[in-house]
């Protein structure tokens, strides 16, 4: 059994503004485990914000209003043979800010094909699922399908990219409403 471990933290200060001044620590902490064919990550990214106050009109409200957030990532591939692999994830995402004014709530989890189609490429097929909560705004329910490729694409890029479509159903005051989005994300 292999394990590796990684955490930081990082504290920024407003400086302009001294009313609305803040401070941002970001903890984090990733926990790697090798068991045979499987690996297994653990990543729990916090950050809590002290000080700080609410600015209703301004694109800054999420980084100065006093708050915490923790978003976690539990996940693990497992090498089936020498061409497939397995991958399994769950997340729960909260951000909370003092006030509770935008309490919310993610949790979501899915599985992952990947097939490895050349020496440093695989191809992958990813369906996820999950659930936002949002006090005073309702909640959404989401089914994801991906299709992409991750991997060494030349010698000295490693990147991942896919492409997808997304259905949610989005519940606010007592209506429901159905929505399909195309999805893109690449690293």
């Amino acid at each position: 059994m292999e394990f590796r471990k990684a955490a930081a933290d990082s504290i920024f200060r407003y400086f302009d503004i001294s009313n609305e001044d803040g401070e941002e620590h970001l903890p984090y902490a990733k926990f790697l485990f090798t068991l045979g064919p499987t690996k297994l990550t653990i990543e729990d990214n916090l950050m809590f914000v002290q000080g700080g106050s609410f600015r209703g009109a301004s694109n800054e409200t999420t980084s100065r209003v006093a708050k915490t957030t923790n978003d976690l990532l539990i996940g693990s591939e497992t090498q089936l043979d020498d061409k497939l692999a397995l991958g399994l994830h769950i997340h729960n995402y909260e951000y909370d800010p003092q006030g509770g004014q935008f309490e919310r709530n993610q949790t979501d989890g899915g599985v992952t094909i990947f097939y490895k189609a050349f020496a440093k490429v695989d191809l992958y097929l990813e369906a996820n699922g999950g659930h936002v909560s949002v006090l005073r705004a309702g909640s959404e329910d989401f089914a994801q399908g991906k299709v992409g490729f991750r991997g060494q694409l030349t010698p000295k890029l490693v990147g991942k990219f896919d492409v997808g479509g997304e259905h949610r159903t989005i519940t606010a005051n007592g209506q429901s409403t159905d929505q399909g989005n195309p999805i893109f994300g690449g690293s």
